[in-house]
């Protein structure tokens, strides 16, 4: 009984980046999709970004992708993907 209550009084006290979590959930925050999909959507980055090779194979016809190919072109579209959303649910806001 006593944790819950000091785990109350600690949420109702925090401040810094936690509340500012609490306010503004960062899933809606394009700054870090974009950092996000700058670092995993594009790596490795050389000789060219890995989810604009599998796009290249995707819109070619998608021959021979394995079912690992799809995997990794969504981890990596992953991140495109949320930044997408999150510019639109702010505009949304707004």
């Amino acid at each position: 009984m006593a944790t819950k209550a000091y785990k109350r009084r600690t949420l109702a006290h925090c401040s810094g980046p936690i509340k500012w979590a609490m306010k503004d959930s960062i899933l809606f925050n394009p700054v870090f999709w974009l950092i996000f999909a700058l670092t995993l959507g594009l790596m490795p980055y050389t000789p060219e970004p890995h989810v604009w090779e599998k796009l290249k194979w995707i819109f070619s016809g998608a021959q021979g992708m394995q079912p690992l190919d799809w995997f990794d072109f969504f981890l990596h579209g992953t991140p495109w993907a949320l930044l997408i959303l999150s510019f639109a649910c702010s505009f949304y806001k707004k």
